[in-house]
């Protein structure tokens, strides 16, 4: 999706960050009924943070093309999954679309919400003393959305 694309499917919708954690799926269905709620689309969208930022070295070796390709695909599947389980409960789904961009997470859900309503993030919830302490994209997001920010827990 060109960037012109992205910045138009997050307008005046709902954003919600993806990744492969069961907090993700949570956050995507929040997202989704929230889109129902408020009759807009929802933008599904994974960030991918390249190697090279850290370690060029290990950029060197891995093909970060096919891996960014793979995620892509990945986030998809869980998009689709996601809503095939809503639709199969009864549940209505607002139009949802699928994105992927490199960088920092917080950085991008931040500068991708924008114009949107809601950006929508799952705490991924690492145990008690850990779940005490908010992650570094949630709390990236929280400190730099301009857009009201639900950050979602996972359920057992």
């Amino acid at each position: 999706m060109a960037e012109d694309d992205l910045l138009a499917a997050a307008a005046g919708g709902i954003v919600v960050g993806m990744d492969d954690s069961p907090s993700a799926r949570v956050a995507l269905r929040h997202a989704l009924r929230e889109g129902v709620r408020r009759n807009t689309q929802v933008l599904a969208l994974a960030v991918y943070h390249s190697q090279a930022a850290w370690a060029p070295q290990v950029a060197k070796v891995l093909d970060e093309d096919r891996i960014v390709g793979e995620v892509g695909k990945a986030v998809q599947q869980v998009v689709d999954e996601v809503v095939a389980e809503e639709r199969a409960q009864g549940n209505e789904v607002p139009r949802v679309r699928a994105g992927l961009r490199t960088g920092a997470p917080a950085d991008v859900l931040s500068r991708v919400s924008r114009e949107a309503q809601l950006l929508v993030v799952g705490d991924r919830g690492r145990g008690p003393l850990a779940s005490r302490l908010i992650g570094s994209v949630v709390l990236g997001v929280v400190l730099n959305a301009q857009c009201p920010v639900l950050v979602v827990h996972p359920t057992d």
